[in-house]
């Protein structure tokens, strides 16, 4: 859906935008929460009320599809996209599923130390799937203003890990040689900062 979704926006194919609606259909209908309309791990069939139970709520699936359906809206004209993605971000960023008291993203922190596992990076989607929606809602300043503070919170408690090698566990081994994925996840949220922020003067 999301890639339909940029495919159809930047070619203008009335084929590729028909198949994003229809995947974005599908995945509103079999892979939200119906409370909180976060992405779950899994495509569920409607009846199937035991397997929708045992979904998980997911991270980074639910930040790709809050792009998707930012995307979807602008190409379609949808004001249900939109508000549909607007519902997913303020749910996401409020949600204890995946953030501590103090609303720091924990996906991955339960892993083992130091293994190379491109998987823990992935939390970094859901910053991009806020930052897809706040540059395209630059009239929106509730929402704007709440995705900048999310993020700002996330950068804060990461540049004091960054110096003690802590960020998500480690970002150095002991033996001092890179791993990717921290630094993968902390570069994705560092653009979202930056590029968030490089548009405050515009929200006062």
């Amino acid at each position: 859906m999301t890639l339909s979704s940029y495919l159809s926006e930047r070619t203008g194919d009335p084929t590729i935008k028909l198949e994003a609606i229809r995947s974005a259909k599908c995945i509103r209908k079999h892979m939200l929460d119906s409370t909180t309309f976060l992405a779950k791990d899994c495509i569920f069939d409607a009846d199937n009320s035991r397997e929708k139970e045992n979904a998980t709520l997911s991270c980074h699936l639910t930040g790709i599809a809050i792009e998707g359906f930012t995307v979807l809206a602008d190409i379609t004209g949808s004001d249900d996209w939109r508000k549909l993605a607007i519902s997913m971000a303020q749910n996401a960023m409020a949600t204890s599923q995946w953030h501590g008291r103090d609303g720091i993203l924990l996906v991955g922190s339960e892993s083992k130390l130091y293994i190379n596992d491109d998987l823990k990076a992935l939390k970094g989607l859901l910053a991009r799937g806020l930052l897809t929606l706040y540059q395209r809602n630059p009239t929106n300043k509730p929402l704007r203003n709440s995705i900048r503070k999310y993020i700002n919170v996330q950068v804060c408690f990461m540049l004091p890990m960054l110096k003690m090698d802590r960020y998500s566990r480690v970002c150095l081994s002991s033996s001092m040689h890179l791993w990717t994925w921290p630094l993968t996840e902390t570069l994705m949220v560092l653009i979202g900062e930056d590029r968030s922020s490089a548009r405050t003067s515009m929200d006062n």
